[in-house]
């Protein structure tokens, strides 16, 4: 099994340190109610791409902006392996498609492109995947795409 890493919001070929919220601003700073990933917003987010039967590691960070992210990837589930920098064992690792990541929070889940297709990684909160409440090429904010051949 081939793997690849998405840093730290989403590692190895990195994704880096993952939900971050830019506050109110003026004319001359960043939107208000834009989330990021590694520093950008959908559609500047870098698309991953992989081919069906590697895996990816991505590790979900909370940083301190009092929202809760339920973080979700399309294609298949993922398996949790670590929590707040603590391997979980291999008998107590669990599947699932969405992790809740507060403030402080980190999670580590491992993804194996199964099939072919365009795959979302993103919050489902609806007003966290806009920016400013606006979607630019379907989306915005927390969104990657995983692109699989």
């Amino acid at each position: 099994m081939q793997g690849r890493g998405m840093g730290d919001m989403m590692g190895g070929r990195g994704m880096g340190g993952m939900m971050r919220g830019m506050g109110r601003g003026g004319a001359h700073e960043a939107a208000y109610d834009t989330m990021t990933i590694n520093g950008k917003a959908y559609p500047s987010t870098e698309t991953i791409r992989m081919k069906v039967g590697e895996t990816l590691k991505v590790r979900f960070i909370g940083t301190n902006n009092g929202f809760i992210h339920p973080m979700h990837i399309h294609g298949g589930p993922f398996e949790v392996v670590a929590r707040d920098g603590e391997t979980i064992p291999s008998s107590a690792r669990f599947l699932a498609d969405t992790v809740n990541v507060g403030p402080g929070q980190r999670y580590d889940v491992v993804w194996k492109a199964q099939r072919p297709g365009k795959w979302l990684i993103h919050c489902h909160i609806p007003h966290h995947t806009t920016n400013n409440n606006v979607e630019e090429k379907g989306g915005g904010g927390l969104m990657v795409v995983i692109d699989v051949s």
